[in-house]
């Protein structure tokens, strides 16, 4: 499935999002998200060393909310959206089982450190999704590191 391409701009606490047209598009629908702040427990033993786990293969680790969906007419292509505070977010991956406890966590700040996501998604004339965007991971304000975290399937906990 082609994916519409999604760019993103900062704003003084938030963001600007300009994507492609697609023609078939009735409406344009954005999806925002605000990350929960809590890690992840591999309880189930699926991971036997903390070197097993791949941070940007496990997105759907993260838990988030969907804080805003707004509904955008079809013949606009971009979106501000204002007023968003900055969060602390931070992401530890534990691993449990036959007696020990090992803890991962991503020093570099590269995956994981934004607080939102977001997403823009077209709609047919029947409310059809067409076509979607990735899933990008940002921060309010900041260009840097604005990270394509998943695309083209629906994974995000609520």
């Amino acid at each position: 499935m082609k994916k519409i391409e999604l760019e993103l701009n900062p704003l003084e606490n938030g963001v600007m999002l300009i994507w492609e047209e697609i023609k078939e598009c009735a409406l344009y629908k954005v999806n925002l998200y605000a990350r929960k702040n809590q890690s992840f427990v591999d309880e189930n033993n699926v991971y036997c060393y903390e070197s097993d786990f791949k941070p940007e293969q496990k997105i759907d680790m993260i838990k988030m909310n969907i804080i805003d969906e707004i509904e955008v007419e079809r013949t606009k292509k971009h979106l501000a959206i204002k007023d968003l505070a900055q969060l602390n977010v931070d992401f530890g991956f534990f691993v449990r089982g036959n007696g020990y406890r090992s803890e991962y966590k991503d020093e570099k700040k590269k995956l994981y450190d934004k607080g939102y996501f977001v997403e823009v998604i077209a709609e047919d004339r029947h409310g059809n999704e067409i076509v979607k965007s990735d899933l990008i991971n940002f921060a309010p304000g900041k260009k840097e590191n604005n990270y394509v975290v998943y695309g083209g399937k629906n994974w995000v906990c609520h």
